[in-house]
């Protein structure tokens, strides 16, 4: 939501990865909303996973972010109040969001095209998964 590079949060509902910051707010929408994971230190379900790679900030964003003017200038991502309202708006009171077929069907087909920060916490994801599974002996 703010931009920030290499982010280490997830909302795995959303499908998008977000911020330190941002990960505190994303809790306070509720789980009906989104909810919020770890790249590093949870266990991820296989549909969260799925989830991520599905859809990522570019897609969301196409989505949720469809009504925002172009000169909108983004909360830094230290400006709690301001961050919080913009987040608010976009997920909660839905205000911003795209309904259009197009980027609906975009979420749910496979071939998303993700920067490389999403795509390293994607396969850092898979990986943790691919670790637990092996330690319970599931694989």
């Amino acid at each position: 939501d703010c931009g920030v590079k290499n982010p280490k949060w997830a909302s795995s509902k959303l499908g998008v990865f977000i911020c330190l910051n941002c990960s505190g707010i994303h809790r306070s929408l509720g789980i009906h909303i989104s909810f919020v994971r770890s790249v590093d230190l949870d266990v991820w379900k296989e549909e969260e996973a799925a989830m991520m790679e599905r859809v990522g900030n570019k897609i969301a964003n196409e989505y949720w972010e469809a009504l925002l003017p172009p000169d909108y200038q983004r909360p830094n991502t230290e400006d709690t109040v301001g961050m919080s309202r913009f987040i608010r708006q976009k997920y909660d009171m839905r205000k911003l969001m795209n309904t259009t077929t197009k980027v609906i069907k975009a979420i749910h087909s496979s071939n998303n095209f993700h920067s490389r920060d999403q795509a390293l916490s994607i396969s850092k994801i898979r990986l943790f998964m691919m670790k637990t599974l092996q330690t319970f002996k599931v694989l």
